[in-house]
């Protein structure tokens, strides 16, 4: 279980469900929808994104939109503490 700014997050089939993919971990909505993606790449690199799907393929954005970063919960975070806060999570759910 994560706890990010007051929502919890779950690897399992509960509200707020945090997939873990290849480069990376997929945040699902309550609807099962994907809006985030932390990016966790081979050169160290760890970021948030948007995520959607569209015809049952996930679409990563560029950036993180206003919307996605306050549906997580992050949007007061700024840069600093967006990097910060995605360090945490990779060290806490990686395995």
């Amino acid at each position: 279980m994560l706890k990010v700014n007051g929502n919890t997050w779950t690897s399992g089939k509960n509200s707020g469900t945090i997939r873990k993919m290849r480069n990376g971990f997929l945040f699902l909505d309550d609807k099962k929808k994907p809006f985030m993606f932390l990016v966790n790449n081979k050169y160290n690199e760890k970021f948030f994104v948007s995520a959607g799907e569209v015809e049952g393929k996930i679409h990563y954005m560029y950036g993180l939109s206003e919307y996605d970063a306050r549906i997580a919960g992050i949007h007061e975070l700024g840069y600093s503490g967006e990097r910060e806060l995605a360090n945490r999570i990779v060290e806490q759910l990686k395995g």
